[in-house]
């Protein structure tokens, strides 16, 4: 079963929120078509209010490194499935910070949380901490991300090797970190070829025709995996 990533769930709850919105106008359009009540009556306006789908609570974030980039796609995922309460950023960077728990990251949460509700009480001298949900995402990844995030991605795509695992798998992983390198085409390539299952890559080079592309050779891999 092929796996789906945060990114492609978050693009398909998006989808999935305009379906709804364009089956609601079409609704709109089909009840201003009805015949007029005979009471006189005028009939309510229809309201479009985009629907709530239910996504898992987002992972307490505490402060490990490795795990602020999926913290914050988990958050997105949350405010997609419900526009209606995250249609600001204001309520978004309440809820945030409300997950983030230990040491000094819930230090650090405390005291944005802390601005905020001086700000937003008129107290003098006080500031909004952050002027957007981007802004929000940006510090938190300034105080806690990697700051050595290309080297980070080097090291563990190095680090990876298929061994018995299935093709998808491996693959999965590989362009997890494939995009973060810094690495042109053919030296990515040449690390896969070298983390791969020795099997599959010997069946590979019996064919005629030899990939050509990074993608080629991930899409060959898990083909033969499959049939296997």
């Amino acid at each position: 079963m092929e796996q789906v990533t945060t990114e492609q769930m978050l693009q398909l709850m998006q989808q999935m929120q305009q379906q709804i919105l364009n089956l609601q106008q079409q609704n709109q359009v089909l009840l201003g078509h009805l015949p007029a009540q005979s009471t006189g009556h005028t009939a309510p306006a229809y309201v479009l209010t985009p629907k709530k789908v239910k996504v898992p609570t987002p992972d307490i974030f505490d402060r490990k490194r490795d795990k602020v980039k999926h913290f914050i796609r988990q958050c997105n995922l949350v405010f997609t499935g419900d526009p209606t309460n995250f249609s600001g950023y204001s309520n978004k960077i309440t809820y945030a910070p409300s997950l983030i728990h230990g040491g000094l990251a819930q230090e650090w949460a405390g005291l944005k949380l802390d601005q905020r509700t001086a700000y937003v009480n008129g107290e003098p001298n006080a500031i909004e901490p952050f002027s957007s949900w981007a802004d929000f995402t940006y510090q938190l990844e300034e105080h806690f991300g990697d700051p050595n995030k290309e080297e980070t991605a080097q090291r563990k795509l190095r680090e990876i090797k298929q061994g018995g695992r299935s093709s998808e798998d491996f693959v999965t992983d590989f362009q997890t970190y494939q995009m973060q390198m810094g690495y042109n085409e053919k030296a990515l390539t040449s690390i896969f070829k070298q983390s791969m299952n020795r099997s599959i890559l010997q069946m590979i080079y019996g064919f005629q025709r030899i990939p050509n592309t990074l993608k080629d050779w991930q899409d060959m891999a898990i083909a033969i995996d499959r049939r296997r």
